[in-house]
């Protein structure tokens, strides 16, 4: 009995741990595996990294530096190249996208900046105010089949009928117009999370290009949903240890995910989740 009591007690532990693992390991979209990304650590000048868009014909990274008015073109490793295009004063600047010809970057209160001709000495920039005070934003994203450019509140005012409000703008008429396809469902999400209400603030959102999908990233309770036409289909946890602060998302076009994490108190990072059509994690 003596002899057995070390190996019954170290096959508990055993036991233990694998229990333990199985616990902490992420659920995953279809496709993905949230648990193996590829880290690219940037360097300090995109410690407050925030948007991220793949420039697909240059096969680059673009990435948008919250309060400098600046983006920055990185390598696909995350080693950034040339200097820093300088598009617009300091200001609050939370995501971008491209829609083919024009690059949009939006402020918190909601103000969208539409640049031309990037990267270049020749560019110019368009400004479309959102007149309406006291709603926060941190999302832009273009819908390259309905070719439109929406936004999502981050702190609205109030819901509408339940979803968390989104806005497309109209460049011809430098106006907003509020559309429920892009709004997430609150309540479905809550639902989804086994909750009585959802505190989703979205910071991030992209298409992706191989499902049609809409990812929506909240950073303040580290959950990633997924709409599609206006449907919240799937919600999940994204643990603190691997995403830190996730503050942008984006996808190439071949799926492969890209979610970048502001630096805090370490070293920022964009995390690769290559798209893998026969993956499957547990729900």
């Amino acid at each position: 009995m003596r002899t057995l009591l070390p190996i019954l007690f170290a096959a508990i532990l055993v036991s233990c741990g694998q229990t333990s693992g199985q616990e902490e390991k992420m659920a995953s979209p279809a496709g993905y595996d949230l648990n193996t990304p590829v880290k690219l650590t940037l360097s300090q000048d995109l410690k407050e990294i925030s948007g991220i868009r793949i420039d697909e014909p240059n096969q680059q990274i673009v990435a948008l530096n919250d309060e400098e008015g600046k983006l920055y073109r990185l390598d696909m490793d995350g080693k950034i190249l040339g200097k820093a295009f300088k598009y617009a004063k300091k200001g609050d600047f939370e995501d971008l996208d491209f829609d083919g010809t024009y690059w949009y970057a939006i402020k918190s209160n909601g103000e969208v900046h539409r640049i031309s001709n990037a990267f270049t000495d020749s560019f110019t920039t368009r400004v479309f105010p959102f007149t309406e005070t006291g709603i926060e934003f941190e999302t832009i994203c273009f819908d390259k089949t309905k070719q439109k450019t929406f936004l999502i509140t981050k702190t609205p005012k109030e819901l509408k009928d339940g979803r968390i409000p989104a806005y497309v703008l109209d460049t011809a008429t430098a106006s907003f117009q509020y559309e429920p396809i892009y709004s997430p469902d609150s309540a479905a999400i809550a639902k989804l999370r086994g909750k009585s209400k959802s505190q989703c603030k979205p910071t991030s959102a992209a298409i992706n290009p191989i499902t049609g999908d809409l990812y929506v990233i909240s950073v303040n309770d580290r959950i990633l949903v997924i709409m599609n036409n206006g449907q919240v289909k799937q919600v999940y946890k994204l643990e603190k240890s691997v995403f830190r602060q996730p503050e942008g998302i984006c996808f190439s076009a071949n799926g492969d995910m890209f979610i970048s994490n502001e630096a805090q108190d370490a070293v920022a990072n964009i995390l690769k989740f290559k798209y893998n059509p026969g993956a499957t994690t547990a729900q």
